[in-house]
């Protein structure tokens, strides 16, 4: 079993080592980047208009109300201090229901002692003795959360745990995006009912199950990334006539690590858009400084390793009042969707 661990470690680091930057990725590869401060002023998706127009539904539900699926984000939360060391991987989801936008989140996490009222918030009905017991703590535990973008979770990773967190909004189908929103809602329900019955829920083993496992299982369940190439880096061959390796893009977010599966996605070139949440101590750098939006992309750049991540010092009182310059900001990724809708109206 280690054998094998030390093999995909090293053939996701072979398939990845070469990642661009982001400035690389604008640059040859088209890729339209935002940096969003919603996570720090507490700005939540769902109090923009984006349902209130005419669309074409991606389904109809068994109430007959339209479905119109926005978009589906790898969420690869960056190293931070703490237990946020190696970084973190989600899932987001936005569509309408009718006029109504929802706004999901999905990810998997150690269930630990400090966070158990999660599970309490989640499942009240749940007897203290079975969430106390081996039964419950240190499993993988999965989370369903609305709005993501409030303080208590985007905020809390970006300011607490001084984190940039980057969204990968992926170029697949509707279709796609909706198969995959069913895979979580199943996920999540299978949870309950283990839950309700008190099963033991399944353990934590880092390596060998941790935040990445379900998120690589959905991405390699799309259809439009396992006809997709990558190239993967040889570094005991060398000249311009070698020829070269590629692997499928399916295959290559097998990996154990988070940032891995961000840049098998990077070199796959199916990101519509990138959104970046900037850290507490980047926003000072660059909100407060005002610096060029190219500065602020080698300020946010992906880094393969953080040994010694800090918290972030509280806002003082300049830059809260600074902050307060934001109270009518508007998210890009709103006006993304908006465009979304729109466009794709028009083309059929």
């Amino acid at each position: 079993m280690i054998y094998k661990i030390f093999i995909l470690i090293i053939l996701g680091f072979s398939t990845i080592a070469s990642a661009k930057s982001i400035i690389d990725q604008i640059n040859e590869d088209d890729l339209k980047v935002v940096i969003d401060y919603s996570a720090i002023i507490n700005k939540q998706l769902i109090t923009e208009n984006i349902c209130h127009t005419n669309y074409t539904p991606t389904k109809f539900n068994k109430d007959g109300i339209p479905v119109k699926m926005l978009g589906y984000a790898n969420v690869y939360m960056g190293t931070g201090p703490g237990i946020s060391r190696y970084g973190h991987l989600g899932e987001r989801f936005v569509y309408c229901i009718g006029s109504e936008l929802h706004d999901m989140y999905y990810d998997g996490i150690k269930l630990r002692k400090e966070t158990l009222p999660l599970f309490h918030n989640d499942y009240p009905e749940a007897s203290l003795d079975y969430a106390s017991s081996n039964k419950v703590l240190n499993s993988l535990y999965y989370r369903k959360i609305q709005n993501p973008t409030q303080i208590s979770v985007y905020g809390n990773d970006t300011v607490r745990s001084n984190r940039n967190i980057y969204e990968q909004w992926l170029k697949i189908s509707e279709k796609e995006m909706l198969d995959l929103l069913v895979r979580n809602i199943n996920r999540v329900a299978k949870q309950a009912l283990q839950i309700s019955n008190e099963e033991n829920l399944a353990p934590f083993r880092g390596l060998l199950n941790n935040c990445t496992y379900e998120v690589t299982d959905d991405l390699r369940s799309i259809p439009t990334l396992q006809s997709i190439k990558i190239e993967i880096s040889n570094p005991d061959e060398s000249g311009p006539f070698v020829a070269k390796d590629y692997i499928l893009l399916s295959d290559s977010v097998k990996s154990i690590s988070p940032r891995w599966v961000y840049n098998a996605l990077t070199e796959g070139h199916v990101t519509k858009l990138l959104v970046i949440y900037p850290s507490q101590d980047n926003v000072r750098k660059i909100f407060f400084n005002k610096v060029s939006f190219h500065q602020s992309l080698k300020i946010l750049e992906v880094h393969d390793f953080n040994f010694n991540p800090k918290f972030a010092k509280d806002w003082n009182e300049t830059e809260l009042k600074k902050l307060n310059s934001l109270i009518d900001y508007k998210s890009p990724l709103a006006s993304f969707f908006e465009r979304e809708v729109a466009d794709k109206n028009e083309s059929e």
